[in-house]
This record gives structure tokens, C-alpha cells and sequence, in this order.
């Protein structure tokens, strides 16, 4: 995302904001943002947008984790997972939940010395 980009978000989520948001607010307004792109303004994702949104903006990291790309078997019993209330979409929260999946797999691998 470019800088005019992110300083539109600042003005939109944060109108009053003087110092600029911390990599991991810029993180959470990514998450949203992307959520959004692939859901539309119904804020749901069909098993077809989730399919898509992963493969193009999570690929690298289920490639790590699967060795492969994402298979419809696959998908279809993550979305069944995920789909805590059996709308046959996913919301936000529980979007949330395959974002926080992922990401507790990684820890040993993104960790940097200070």
C-alpha cells in the first residue's frame, strides 16, 4: 500500500490522529481493508471470495504451511470450520479466526533478534 493510501485510512478510521499509526495498527486496517476488498459491501465471503482472497493474499504463507496450494477439499473443511454459525459464509469475526490460525504458525520463522 502506497503512503497516500495508508494517510487516507488514517483520515478515515482516525480523523484526529496527529503521529502516525504503529506497524501493528497498520497491520489490523490491512486485515480489514482486504477483508472488504474480496467481500464486498455485504461484509460476508462466499466459499468462491475465501478461495480467492487466500490464494492471492495468503499464498505464501499456506504454501509453507500446506506444501501445496489450497485444494477444494481443503477449503471445504476449512470453510466448515470456520463457519461457526452455518450461514454457509464467513463474517468478519470469523475471518478473524483463520487470520489468527495462520499467523500462530509463524512465530518461530518471522521473530527477529533486538
Amino acid at each position: 500500500m502506497k503512503i497516500h493510501q495508508m494517510e487516507t485510512l488514517y483520515c478515515i478510521f482516525f480523523p484526529s490522529l496527529v503521529e502516525p499509526m504503529s506497524d501493528l495498527e497498520v497491520g489490523m486496517v490491512t486485515i480489514i481493508r482486504v477483508f472488504h476488498k474480496y467481500s464486498g459491501l455485504k461484509g460476508k465471503l462466499k466459499k468462491a471470495e475465501l478461495k480467492d482472497l487466500i490464494n492471492n493474499e495468503m499464498n505464501h504463507f499456506i504454501m509453507v504451511i500446506q506444501k501445496s496450494n489450497i485444494t477444494n477439499e481443503t477449503l471445504d473443511e476449512l470453510f466448515a470450520d470456520l463457519d461457526q454459525n452455518g450461514d454457509l459464509e464467513i463474517d468478519f469475526k470469523e475471518f478473524i479466526t483463520l487470520i489468527a490460525m495462520v499467523t500462530s504458525y509463524f512465530p518461530k520463522f518471522c521473530s527477529k533478534k533486538r
